[in-house]
């Protein structure tokens, strides 16, 4: 995850920061800029994961309440070789989700 995000350009880290802004004020997003990855099943849970879209880099997380405040926790980052998501970068993503529910 860490070497795909030294390849991150400012210019996307700039887009992904206008994302979350409009996410945090409650403003719609497009499926462009923030899409469900659909539900996958890890230790007979149903994990949902979402992925911020910047550029040509997605960023899988899912959405946590956190001391009374919504908030989306990133656990992988992708940089996009085609307009699917790669599966194996899905699972990965889901099991890190998995990690932070009881």
């Amino acid at each position: 995850m860490y070497e795909t995000l030294k390849k991150v350009k400012p210019d996307d880290f700039a887009t992904l920061d206008a994302a979350f802004d409009r996410w945090l004020s409650h403003q719609r997003l497009t499926k462009r800029q923030f899409n469900s990855e659909g539900r996958h099943p890890v230790e007979g849970k149903q994990i949902l994961l979402m992925a911020f879209k910047a550029g040509m880099f997605r960023f899988y997380g899912s959405i946590f309440e956190i001391g009374g405040v919504e908030t989306f926790v990133i656990v992988n980052v992708d940089q996009k070789k085609q307009n699917k998501a790669d599966p194996n970068v899905l699972a990965t993503s889901a099991k890190r989700v998995r990690r932070y529910i009881v």
